[in-house]
């Protein structure tokens, strides 16, 4: 065994002393391996070193171009996302206008409607058409009507009414009829006319301001005091309001009268001569209508739209308001005077009324509505005719006792409005446009704080 173990003993010993001679060179090794990399790892940052310092300026300048472009490239996305919700709020803003725009047209329309009958009854009151028919109808000899007489059977399709003939005869009654038919008629497309013509005026007015407030109301942080409105809020605003709108009682009540008996003159002017059997065509009646507008027309119709006095003034806020009365300029006692922000309405009122703009429109209107009322003439005259504007159909000639009925009827037509107002509507392309004008017309430059609101107004 001692034998083994030596054996043993020398087959270790060569191996141990070859791992101990190994040793050295392996950690030659790996300091020259750490050594080499080091070097590499030096020469790389060198070579970066030299790299930089070669192209100092260039890296420098790319530096700053790529950092320039960076911070415009995140201006330009701003503006543009500011840009994008500015006209996202213009067109919200434009689009609440027209439809604020367009719901105030319709309660034009509406109140137009609520408004002329009242005045209708009024006129038909004080041109009692119908009266003088039942005094002939009274007065009509029986054989006259048995032989057929054309005024005769016109006599008898019209409505009997109580009345008597006051002694007149029955030429002088015929003529009251003529002219009174007439007149009527005529009177009552003026005064439809005039009242829509006033009605759109003040509520676009009020419609204005309203929408004023609103914007001012929404706008407040940017406006601040910058922007002073004259309307007053609440109880006092409505008052406002109402004061304002009462001065439509002047044409409802009184301005009409003056009216009336100014185309009564034209009226009794032009046809007060005319026999009743004389022929006439539906065309040659329209030139007559022309003739009496003309002289109608020769001054204006602010005087029978408004009060242009204070006594008139007074007369008219006497009959809304409950209040004892104010002192004038003059200390006299007991006459109403319209409040400061009243005055301004009214006179804002009169420069639109008395406008170039309005007499075009007005003048439309009327165009309109005399153009329904021959149309529909010719329809009541001729209605087995495909077409009342056929140009041989308004030549024809009939006598003037027989358009008599027929003007009668139209007129209890416009009384109810509607169709009239509509007619004129649809025929007057600037009764729109001068309901905009004034809906948009508020002092401006009074609103310039309010960023991009000038525009509004004018593109719609």
């Amino acid at each position: 065994m001692e034998a083994a173990a030596a054996a043993a003993a020398a087959a270790e010993t060569p191996r141990h002393d070859r791992t101990r001679h190994d040793h050295p060179n392996n950690s030659r090794d790996q300091r020259t391996h750490s050594s080499s990399i080091h070097s590499s790892a030096l020469s790389m940052f060198q070579s970066i070193r030299g790299f930089l310092s070669r192209h100092r300026r260039a890296i420098g300048v790319t530096t700053v171009v790529a950092s320039a472009a960076y911070l415009a490239t995140q201006y330009v996305s701003s503006k543009i996302k500011e840009v994008q919700e500015r006209a996202m709020g213009e067109r919200t803003a434009k689009e609440n206008l027209r439809r604020r725009f367009e719901q105030n047209q319709q309660d034009c329309t509406f109140t137009l409607l609520a408004l002329f009958p009242s005045l209708a009854e009024q006129v038909s009151h004080e041109l009692d058409v119908e009266g003088i028919t039942a005094d002939l109808q009274r007065k009509k000899a029986p054989s006259k009507a048995a032989e057929g007489d054309e005024a005769g059977s016109m006599i008898s399709g019209m409505s009997e009414v109580a009345g008597d003939g006051n002694g007149r005869s029955k030429a002088e009654l015929w003529n009251d009829l003529k002219i009174l038919s007439i007149t009527r008629t005529l009177t009552l497309i003026y005064c439809l006319v005039l009242l829509t013509v006033l009605t759109r005026v003040q509520l676009n007015i009020i419609g204005r301001g309203t929408y004023v407030a609103s914007v001012v109301s929404l706008w407040s942080p940017v406006l601040n005091n910058e922007v002073r409105i004259e309307e007053e809020d609440g109880d006092e605003r409505t008052d406002l309001e109402r004061d304002y709108l009462s001065f439509s009682w002047w044409l409802i009540h009184n301005g009409w009268k003056g009216l009336s008996a100014k185309v009564k003159t034209a009226v009794e002017e032009l046809i007060g001569g005319m026999s009743l059997k004389e022929e006439l065509s539906l065309a040659q009646f329209d030139l007559i209508i022309s003739r009496i507008r003309a002289i109608v027309e020769k001054e204006s119709f602010l005087q029978f739209l408004l009060p242009l006095t204070p006594g008139e003034e007074a007369q008219v806020l006497q009959q809304f308001t409950d209040r004892d009365g104010s002192c004038d300029a003059d200390g006299a006692e007991g006459i109403i005077l319209p409040s400061l922000p009243l005055r301004h309405l009214i006179d804002e009122t009169h420069d639109f009324l008395s406008s170039p703009d309005a007499v075009i429109v007005i003048n439309q209107l009327l165009n309109a509505g005399v153009h329904t009322l021959i149309e529909n003439m010719a329809a009541a005259i001729y209605p087995s005719e495909p077409s009342v504007d056929n140009t041989d159909i308004l030549q024809r000639r009939v006598r003037l006792a027989s358009m008599l009925p027929v003007i009668t009827r139209e007129a209890k037509r416009i009384e109810q409005a509607k169709e009239y107002a509509r007619e004129m509507e649809a025929g007057s392309d600037g009764l729109v446009r001068f309901s905009a004008i004034v809906y948009s017309s508020y002092d401006k430059g009074r609103l310039a704080a309010a960023d991009g609101l000038n525009g509004y107004s004018e593109e719609n």
